[in-house]
């Protein structure tokens, strides 16, 4: 395969880089590079129903629906948010797009990495172990993990979310919970955990830090709220099948380089919960492919071109999860148990909008709100507010 001319090379098979290279190999001559042996993602999407909409084709990759999700704190205090939630099979939705991509003559290069490229005046060089494949585009799919991320100053880094967890055999049904801070702490962690149909769950302890070194022992934490927490009763003590991650937390810089694009976290930066890239990615991947066709139609894969790529994120959701980020960042479980307190105050519908959607100012601001706030005397959300109109 060396030096192979393909049309497109995606670097990474996770779901961004699959969906990608499921709707482009229908077309284009395909090439995915992945470091792994196996297309094994351990992690685990949850989206809104309405992703449904245009993917109807994978309504069997469906796991689980849930009707509510729980935010609770340390002291007690919960709310409930309503909505329609679905878990994803992963893995299923994984060897669907795979099979679907070798079925339109797709090619995959895998246990490869990814190391370097070289720009040439019609094509690009892909480096990729002992390696060298031929293209017109590279799409880089491989988030934080990618060596251009850094090298080529795509993003601003502000820290990131260390993720430790796992699937876990559940004793009774519990409640989705989309955010807790169970542990009384000046730097807490925060717990998630979404109930499969096979009478498991997955539970995963977020921290957000400024670096890689985390002051506390995640394995530590997550062992005692399995086993030791008021939510023990719902869990088997056994914990096996380990998920351990880094979300990177930053700003895009670079939308493109010549010849090459980004999608997938890297290019979105969403330092939400989880599970919630995923929702992103099935409503803008087709938008993703339509692009990337007109630039082959045009011959176009200048970065200036390029970087006209349709937005997976707007810039004001963007910046509302940076400042949301730097507040769990700079919290306390006081604090965040006053954040608890003011979701009553806030539709599940911006809510919702805000963990899974694209959100505007005018969604969360308006005169009449901000004097409402001002009046309760709620300090730190008003701190929130500022930053957002500044």
């Amino acid at each position: 395969m060396n030096d192979s001319g393909f049309d497109i090379i995606i670097a990474g098979a996770g779901i961004s880089g699959l969906l990608l290279a499921d709707g482009l190999s229908k077309r284009f001559k395909v090439l995915v590079i992945e470091e792994k042996i196996d297309i094994k993602d351990d992690k685990f999407w949850v989206t809104t129903e309405d992703c449904l909409k245009g993917n109807e084709r994978f309504l069997e990759c469906i796991d689980n629906k849930f009707d509510q999700m729980l935010f609770s704190d340390a002291y007690g205090k919960s709310y409930e948010i309503k909505g329609k939630y679905i878990l994803w099979n992963t893995l299923k939705l994984q060897n669907i797009l795979k099979n679907n991509i070798i079925l339109n003559g797709g090619v995959f290069a895998l246990g490869e990495k990814f190391c370097g490229y070289n720009n040439e005046s019609n094509y690009i060089t892909v480096f990729s172990n002992d390696k060298r494949y031929n293209a017109r585009l590279l799409i880089d799919c491989m988030g934080y993990k990618s060596p251009l991320i850094l090298s080529e100053d795509i993003i601003k880094i502000r820290g990131y979310y260390l993720i430790y967890g796992a699937k876990i055999k559940l004793k009774r049904n519990i409640t989705p919970i989309c955010l807790s801070n169970y542990i009384l702490s000046k730097s807490p962690c925060f717990f998630e955990v979404f109930p499969t149909s096979q009478k498991e769950a997955y539970a995963v302890l977020l921290k957000p830090v400024r670096g890689f070194n985390s002051p506390r022992d995640l394995s530590k934490d997550f062992s005692f709220f399995i086993k030791k927490s008021i939510y023990s009763k719902y869990f088997n003590s056994e914990i096996n099948n380990i998920i351990k991650g880094i979300v990177p937390v930053g700003t895009v810089k670079k939308k493109a380089l010549n010849r090459i694009l980004f999608f997938g976290e890297s290019a979105q930066n969403n330092p939400s919960a989880t599970g919630t890239c995923l929702t992103h990615l099935f409503r803008n991947y087709n938008d993703f492919i339509h692009f990337i066709e007109q630039s082959f139609d045009k011959n176009t894969f200048s970065a200036r071109e390029l970087s006209k790529v349709p937005e997976i994120m707007n810039d004001f959701s963007r910046k509302l999860q940076m400042i949301m980020f730097e507040e769990l960042l700079d919290s306390n479980s006081k604090r965040f148990s006053s954040y608890i307190g003011y979701l009553p105050k806030i539709s599940d519908e911006t809510i919702n909008t805000f963990l899974f959607g694209n959100i505007y100012l005018k969604d969360v601001v308006s005169i009449k709100k901000i004097k409402k706030i001002y009046k309760l005397k709620d300090f730190h959300v008003i701190n929130i507010l500022l930053k957002l109109l500044t």
